[in-house]
């Protein structure tokens, strides 16, 4: 046993903090250092990240499972365009050139760091309210769940367009 990469435990540490507490899946973090520190090629630091996440989000899937926290109807109707797309883009992944995936890795990283930079102006989000509540009524676009302590979360998912 060497202690080579000793660095990734404090450092795996910090971003799994990241990741948990900005709601951003870790492969996102992982993946570029993947890449940068440990100089892999993007198929396999792109693979290790989602199976990093993997386990990161099981132990989080556990923990509201337990808590009934999780809205399966909702889970499920994002399941059903993810997992498609991520086949899809695992097949083409041993298509396209190495420096054609790092850019858009990049790219991709760049537009969800704006987006999390960005805070919604006050009229776009009463337009928003709106336009939910004009297609699925005031009771229907509003998701409530309750927790193991029987106490009633309510919300509403917005669309970002």
């Amino acid at each position: 046993m060497t202690f080579e990469f000793w660095f990734m435990l404090p450092i795996a540490i910090m971003i799994a903090t990241i990741a948990m507490a900005s709601g951003v899946e870790g492969a996102t973090f992982f993946t570029p250092l993947f890449i940068l520190a440990l100089g892999l090629s993007p198929e396999i630091a792109i693979g290790t990240g989602l199976i990093t996440e993997v386990f990161g989000f099981a132990s989080g899937l556990f923990a509201y499972s337990r808590k009934r926290l999780i809205d399966y109807k909702l889970g499920i109707s994002l399941l059903i365009v993810t997992i498609p797309m991520g086949l899809f883009g695992t097949w083409a992944a041993g298509y396209v050139p190495a420096d054609i995936l790092k850019t858009i890795l990049g790219m991709g990283l760049i537009a969800i760091a704006v987006t999390f930079l960005r805070t919604p102006e006050k009229k776009e989000v009463e337009r928003l309210d709106d336009a939910i509540e004009e297609e699925y009524g005031a009771e229907e676009g509003e998701t409530c769940l309750v927790t193991r302590e029987g106490k009633e979360i309510c919300y509403t998912v917005k669309p970002y367009f």
